[in-house]
């Protein structure tokens, strides 16, 4: 399946990519998905993790079960786009920053 880097991404998917980026978690290096569900309004959550099996879906992070949870990372191939795509982004958010 090949990503469509133009398709329009909604802020939860944003937030997922960006604090996988920030924090360098290209696979093999993963990050919780709780952690991942930080800095959101608790309201909210349930949308961040509909935002979550949607990145899956699309090939963007993969997940990895460990120690009964999933944990997430973005492929290496990815990592160079999901910037790019940020980056798009930036004027919009005013949180996506240090890219």
């Amino acid at each position: 399946m090949t990503i469509d880097w133009n398709d329009n991404f909604s802020e939860y998917e944003l937030h997922i990519i960006y604090k996988i980026c920030l924090r360098g978690r290209i696979c093999n290096r993963h990050i919780e998905g709780e952690n991942l569900c930080q800095g959101v309004r608790s309201d909210k959550i349930g949308s961040v993790k509909k935002a979550l099996k949607e990145l899956e879906r699309k090939e963007i992070i993969h997940s990895y079960k460990t120690q009964n949870r999933y944990d997430y990372c973005i492929p290496n191939e990815n990592y160079r786009s999901a910037i790019n795509l940020l980056k798009r982004y930036a004027p919009t958010y005013e949180w996506i920053k240090n890219i």
